[in-house]
C-alpha cells in the first residue's frame, strides 16, 4: 500500500511543479509584454490553453437582387451585377422586397396598377400649378391739350 501512496504523492508533486512553472512562464510573459521587453529571436508559441480571439470572418457574398440572377453584386453598380447595372433603382427595390418577403414567408402586397388611356378609364391628369400672369396694365389715356397747359 505504501508504494501506491508514494506513487500518488510523486505524481501530485510533479503535476503541481508543472502547473507552477507554466503559471510562472505566463506571468513572466505578461510582465515582459506590459513593459515592452523584447527578446531576440522568434517569440515563443503561446499554449493552446490561452484564450485567443477568433479571426474576423468575411461577410457572405451578396448576390444580384434581380430574380434568376446568380451573379455577385458589386458596390460599384449599387450591389447589382454588371449585367443589371442599368435596371432602375425602383425595380431593384421591389426585387429586394419580394426576396425578403419570400425569405420570411410574408405575402407581398402589390400596389394597384395605374389606369391607362387604353383601358377605357379616364385618367385625371393634374396640371402643374403655375403663376398667373398679372393682368395687363391699361393703356395710358391721352389728356386733352387744355389740361396739359393748365397743369404747367
Amino acid at each position: 500500500m505504501s508504494t501506491v501512496q508514494s506513487l500518488i504523492e510523486d505524481f501530485t508533486n510533479q503535476l503541481a511543479a508543472a502547473l507552477e512553472s507554466q503559471a510562472m512562464e505566463r506571468a513572466r510573459l505578461a510582465v515582459e509584454s506590459a513593459f515592452g521587453v523584447k527578446r531576440p529571436g522568434r517569440p515563443p508559441k503561446v499554449s493552446a490553453v490561452a484564450v485567443r480571439k477568433n479571426p474576423r470572418r468575411k461577410a457572405p457574398v451578396q448576390l444580384c437582387p434581380v430574380p434568376g440572377c446568380r451573379n455577385p453584386g458589386a458596390p460599384v453598380f449599387g450591389m447589382v451585377c454588371a449585367e443589371h447595372k442599368g435596371v432602375p433603382k425602383a425595380k431593384i427595390k421591389k426585387y429586394r422586397e419580394a426576396r425578403r418577403a419570400k425569405k420570411f414567408g410574408i405575402k407581398m402586397v402589390k400596389a394597384p396598377k395605374r389606369p391607362t388611356k387604353k383601358s377605357g378609364i379616364k385618367v385625371k391628369v393634374s396640371k402643374r400649378r403655375t403663376k398667373k400672369a398679372p393682368p395687363p396694365k391699361p393703356a395710358a389715356v391721352a389728356k386733352p391739350p387744355s389740361a396739359v397747359g393748365a397743369a404747367a
